[in-house]
């Protein structure tokens, strides 16, 4: 019994004398939250200092001018290195060994691990970021220096993108003018990159003129960008309505980032456009939704038509199905606006029958003018009338 009693203490002894190898990073150790560390490696570092540091005599002493390392601005993606230098100004050999690292830690030009007087050693430290913004990592040296028993080595600086082109995707102008020019800009810049150039620009059709213009000290300053252009761009309507879809191409004298496409896209206002939440411009479909027979109901839209020579003049109109009620009603506007405002309201009379105006048996509108351009509006009609 005795026996057993010893075994079981013995083993409880030497459970808790053993070392242990996990490593714990210490709190200013630990990455940034955009640049989160990845898993330490299983190696041998150590999780405290190993060495005794309680004898007298003569000591070593570890000295480091630089303990951190401030890499300023760095491509996405690149690996940077950097050496630090141990020097041992002590009278005695200095043992170093290595403690928690975020990062690839790897010391040079000893043969063991022990700094002679006089003598120094390389701290090389490799780094891959792995997300965009603030960055810093490190990597502890534990020492048998009692006044310096770890030198914890740090490296910071910020990631970016090698090359920024905005806007990503390109120009979307919305509706433009018939018949004044609009303008766009953008941007090409690095905050990494020394310097490069923009050797050309083309445009998908004459309509589309780009300048290239250098950013100014303070412009760079505003993005934290080394080298950078804008894009002055005009869009030049010719008259035509409806969409459009150009593309803008710029070459630069980067083997890696040689070319850069923008969309540009809008719409060009013809002689009316309409307005209301019940109006689909894709289809051209006025939508007048769902009617429980016997209640009166009825839908508007806005319409602005360009002036010509002569005041619009309403004509025909035309409607199907043909129980529905329509006017368009002229509204007062400004001697200065470039439209005429209408109001177009259609009406679902209580006795209307019941039906389905859509799918295939969509209703429809056609309304005549007196518009140079705009001899007649049409447009689809969609309506359900329920019996209840």
């Amino acid at each position: 019994m005795l026996s057993l009693l010893f075994a079981i203490g013995l083993v409880a002894w030497l459970a808790n004398s053993a070392p242990s190898f996990v490593v714990e990073q210490p709190e200013e150790l630990r990455d940034r939250e955009d640049n989160e560390p990845e898993p330490l490696p299983k190696v041998d570092y150590e999780r405290r200092n190993p060495f005794d540091l309680s004898g007298d005599g003569p000591h070593p002493k570890a000295v480091a001018e630089e303990l951190i390392y401030d890499f300023g601005n760095m491509a996405l993606g690149q690996t940077g290195e950097h050496d630090f230098v141990i020097e041992n100004q002590g009278d005695v050999p200095l043992k170093i060994a290595r403690g928690p690292s975020q990062c690839k830690c790897t010391v040079s030009g000893l043969k063991t691990d022990e700094i002679a007087p006089g003598e120094s050693a390389k701290v090389h430290l490799e780094w891959t970021p792995k997300a965009l913004g603030p960055f810093g990592q490190g990597a502890s040296i534990w020492t048998n220096d009692p006044e310096n028993q770890e030198l914890l080595f740090r490296v910071e600086g910020e990631m970016h993108r090698e090359i920024v082109s905005e806007p990503e995707g390109g120009w979307v102008l919305g509706t433009v003018s018939k018949e004044t020019p609009t303008t766009f800009e953008g941007v090409i810049y690095s905050g990494v990159i020394e310097d490069f150039n923009i050797e050309d620009v083309t445009t998908s059709s004459d309509n589309v003129q780009v300048e290239v213009i250098p950013m100014s000290e303070d412009e760079r300053g505003d993005v934290l960008a080394k080298v950078g252009y804008q894009l002055k761009g005009t869009f030049q309507p010719d008259g035509r309505s409806g969409p459009f879809r150009e593309k803008v191409t710029v070459t630069t004298n980067l083997e890696e980032h040689q070319k850069f496409e923008f969309n540009l896209t809008g719409n060009q206002s013809g002689p009316i456009v309409i307005v209301g939440p019940s109006w689909y411009k894709g289809p051209q479909l006025f939508d007048l939704g769902k009617v429980v027979q016997g209640e009166e109901s009825s839908s508007r839209l806005t319409l602005m038509i360009e002036k010509a020579e002569q005041p619009v003049e309403i004509g025909e109109i035309q409607v199907e199905p043909k129980f529905l009620k329509v006017e368009m009603v002229p509204e007062k506007t400004s001697e200065t606006s470039s439209r005429e405002r209408f109001t177009l309201r259609v009406q679902v009379p209580p006795d209307s029958p019941v039906g389905r105006w859509n799918g295939e048996r969509k209703g429809s509108l056609k309304i005549k003018t007196n518009h140079p351009q705009l001899q007649e509006i049409s447009m689809s009609l969609d309506l359900e009338i329920r019996s209840e």
